[in-house]
């Protein structure tokens, strides 16, 4: 993976904040007609769209990551 400006991807990822998608088990991930329009607002060139959402993908898998942690955590306190 390339990083173009992590500190563009971090902001528009925040900007993208209410675009999370829900299921049965709880978030799923992020609307990525959402996270793709938001990208094009603040980016012109392809190049650098297609590398800010390959950040952005990677702080959604974090994000993913850590309520999964977390939920386990309070599943496993519960018991």
């Amino acid at each position: 993976m390339l990083f173009y400006d992590s500190q563009q991807a971090l902001s528009l990822f925040f900007f993208c904040q209410t675009q999370w998608t829900y299921h049965f088990g709880g978030v799923a991930g992020l609307d990525y007609s959402a996270v793709l329009a938001v990208i094009a607002l603040h980016e012109r060139k392809r190049k650098q769209q297609l590398l800010l959402l390959e950040e952005i993908q990677a702080l959604e898998t974090g994000a993913l990551k850590a309520w999964a942690e977390k939920a386990k955590k309070k599943s496993a306190e519960k018991k």
